[in-house]
């Protein structure tokens, strides 16, 4: 009798110490639901995060594009201008100052709607002032991309915690 007793008693606390150990697990278990549930929603704005300064970059790198495209046409119409200028001096029979000929059958003309000296300055200032927006714009791009990266790992790992958690929850015997 006394055996029986003392059998059924360790067959209580056995099924105790399960019981309090499920608990247990169970409280963890959701502490990591919630936490990876957390993860997941930062994950998300910080992938939105990137995703906007990935289109901001873009859209800068175009605009700068065009700056220096304008810069550079100006430079071109302004060597033009400066052809022009030495032709529209170059008198008959006189050698060319370039090159020396004493006959100027098609000499170049010059441009009208020429930029100042002045103009040309805020051009290339612009320009320039928008490259350096270009790369901080590629900057915080790839400062949010290597957070993407670092909160996809972390949570990877977070769920495979949870994943063992809920397995090792299964485990347990009713």
């Amino acid at each position: 009798e006394n055996e029986r007793k003392r059998k059924e008693l360790f067959e209580t606390y056995s099924k105790r110490e399960v019981v309090s150990e499920a608990i247990e697990i169970l409280a963890l278990l959701e502490q990591e639901e919630e936490a990876l549930h957390v993860l997941q929603r930062e994950n998300k704005n910080l992938s939105e995060r990137f995703k906007d300064a990935q289109e901001v970059f873009v859209r800068e790198e175009n605009k700068s594009k065009l700056k220096k495209d304008a810069y550079e046409e100006a430079l071109r119409n302004q060597r033009r201008a400066a052809i022009g200028i030495a032709a529209s001096m170059l008198v008959p029979g006189e050698p060319c100052p370039v090159c020396g000929s004493l006959e100027h059958p098609n000499p170049a003309k010059v441009d009208e709607g020429i930029l100042s000296e002045e103009e040309m300055e805020t051009l290339k200032l612009e320009m320039e002032a928008q490259e350096r927006v270009v790369s901080e714009k590629h900057n915080e791009a790839l400062t949010l991309k290597v957070k993407v990266e670092e909160m996809a790992k972390n949570l990877n790992e977070k769920e495979t915690l949870t994943k063992e958690k809920r397995d090792n929850l299964s485990k347990i015997p009713d």
